[in-house]
């Protein structure tokens, strides 16, 4: 690792700042009662598990909703109230609804350690397939000067549009940029392949099981960043 050209660090967000296991249902599970309240009969017509079949057959039908999701729950709540007689008007709020406890996470014990020692030596932003936002995170929001999400260059992670952005935006080269995370090809590959170094978080101790890369380093904690990139 060449600690000297590094002037930028990115951060994937689920599963590497927070664990995303209970967030989306805790979000689908807040959405879903406020629907039940003010437009009941979307939920009279739907189940929960009719809706996640739904945005599975969409995602199905159109792949490129994955490049972004926020637009696939849109089109989704918009099928579903056409579909029982309400207008699309109810799209935005309850999607902000959703967005709104989305956005309630627990991190990581180790996340706010490693971004407080990082912040005074490097430029701090985030990447993400999702629709999570730092921004919208107030612990996280004063470390990072940009949040970039598929759906800002309608391209997921390992496609390699997100990781030119990140150089684009603070004009420097891939190999200034070290980028961490937890997916071992959205991630670590993804990242590899425009040429930046990679720091591969895991914290379950799997195998490195890819042959024709690896990552700049390997870490089980975030605790771990600091001996790696400060000292």
């Amino acid at each position: 690792m060449d600690k000297a050209t590094i002037k930028v660090v990115c951060f994937d967000l689920d599963d590497t700042l927070w664990s995303v296991d209970s967030v989306i249902p805790y979000a689908e599970n807040t959405l879903y009662t406020w629907l039940q309240t003010h437009y009941p009969r979307i939920t009279h017509r739907y189940g929960k598990k009719a809706l996640e079949q739904l945005r599975h057959q969409f995602i199905k039908e159109n792949p490129k909703f994955l490049n972004d999701l926020g637009l696939l729950r849109k089109h989704l709540l918009a099928y579903v109230a056409q579909q029982v007689g309400y207008s699309d008007e109810l799209v935005d709020p309850a999607f902000e609804v959703f967005l709104t406890a989305r956005h309630n996470v627990t991190l990581y014990t180790d996340t706010l350690p490693c971004l407080h020692y990082l912040h005074p030596h490097y430029t701090l932003c985030s990447l993400t397939n999702g629709n999570a936002d730092v921004n919208n995170i107030p612990a996280l929001q004063p470390f990072f000067q940009l949040n970039l999400q598929a759906c800002h260059v309608n391209a997921a992670k390992p496609a390699p549009e997100l990781f030119h952005a990140v150089c684009e935006h603070f004009s420097v080269h891939p190999s200034d940029v070290i980028h961490i995370g937890d997916n071992k090809i959205a991630d670590i590959q993804g990242a590899h392949d425009v040429g930046m170094q990679t720091i591969w978080l895991n914290r379950h101790y799997q195998k490195w099981d890819q042959r024709h890369f690896s990552p700049t380093a390997i870490i089980h904690s975030l605790t771990e960043i600091k001996d790696i990139l400060i000292r």
